[in-house]
């Protein structure tokens, strides 16, 4: 079993599967920087198969901190994560105050994600359960999934699931949300749109909404359009 604990304060995260022999870890200074030390507020911890990385502001949390994030000079740093391709990744817990996060082809068990502000993109990752919160921030996700359940607060939803799937939630309060579906007949839609339109692309067969179907959709959104596209 491995798993995976992350908390970032104003830095980057990237991880990706690639053909290494074990996990590696990457420190630059941005994505196409230098590799530079490890800082001293970033400590990183492997043992008894769990990954716990933790990042503190380096001057505490305070108006000085703030104004340096705001112009720029936060010591934030972009980390690279290689993990090997055989290794699933059991469970995993990130969180990200300030800043991106990208995931590439790993398999997981469960993915929890809480990000204040900063964008999401995940491709061609596999879980049984992916769960996403973010608080101001774009998220853009495909892979294959059993169950999907995603809060946005402020910003765009563009998921992309296989036909695996079996229910998704979507909670969007400000923003638009595209679903790509292969089918989308043997789905229960349910969705509240307060000022927005449900929009279809592809599909000829209309949408049923059994309460009964072990597979569903709902989407809730205050303000923000719902597209649902024929994915292929």
């Amino acid at each position: 079993m491995y798993r995976m604990s992350i908390e970032l304060s104003v830095s980057d995260l990237e991880i990706i599967s690639s053909d290494v022999f074990e996990t590696q870890i990457h420190i630059k200074s941005s994505k196409n920087g230098s590799h530079i030390s490890l800082p001293e507020n970033i400590t990183i911890v492997e043992e008894n198969g769990e990954l716990s990385i933790r990042e503190t502001f380096k001057d505490g949390l305070s108006l000085k901190t703030l104004g340096k994030f705001l112009t720029g000079e936060n010591n934030s740093v972009y980390m690279k994560i290689e993990i090997p391709e055989n290794q699933r990744v059991d469970h995993a817990y990130m969180s990200l105050k300030a800043g991106d996060l990208r995931l590439k082809n790993i398999k997981f068990g469960t993915v929890d994600i809480k990000s204040l502000a900063g964008d999401v993109k995940a491709n061609g990752i596999s879980a049984e359960t992916f769960r996403a919160a973010l608080m101001a921030g774009d998220l853009k996700v495909k892979g294959s999934f059993h169950d999907v359940d995603i809060d946005v607060k402020a910003g765009d939803v563009k998921l992309s699931p296989s036909d695996a799937v079996q229910t998704i939630h979507i909670h969007a309060a400000v923003g638009d949300t595209r679903l790509e579906l292969p089918n989308i007949t043997e789905y229960a839609l349910f969705s509240s749109l307060g000022m927005g339109e449900l929009k279809f692309k592809g599909f000829t067969a209309p949408v049923h909404y059994d309460e009964q179907s072990e597979k569903k959709i709902v989407v809730k959104s205050k303000v923000g359009d719902l597209k649902i596209y024929q994915s292929f």
